[in-house]
């Protein structure tokens, strides 16, 4: 009933589905994500500008830290629980470095 009451323009629909369309890929186009939130900081700011250093050059910044607990005091099974994660890390070659390894060596 609705259909016949209004006779519909196809060719009017087409183009606003083309004018959307068309202003969706423009808008795409221009779409450009900023993940550097310190950048967004005001500049003249000393405390900041020393805040920006420590940010730029941590070494800490490249890490993942992974938290594995357990609901029972179980040291043994926390321990295997880590060895097969860092195991599974190392298999899955998406890490340059697994482990604590290096830091290890250095506390005496």
């Amino acid at each position: 009933m609705f259909l016949q009451r209004y006779k519909l323009r196809w060719s009017f629909i087409v183009l606003i589905l083309l004018a959307v369309t068309g202003a969706f890929v423009a808008g795409l186009q221009r779409l450009i994500f900023d993940t550097d939130l310190v950048a967004s900081l005001p500049q003249d700011n000393s405390v900041l500008t020393d805040a920006r250093r420590i940010f730029t050059n941590h070494p800490i910044q490249d890490r993942v830290a992974i938290d594995v607990s357990r609901s029972e005091a179980d040291a043994d099974g926390l321990v295997n629980a880590a060895m097969v994660i860092e195991k599974r890390l190392r298999e899955s070659g998406l890490f340059a470095r697994v482990g604590l390894d290096q830091e290890q060596q250095r506390i005496p």
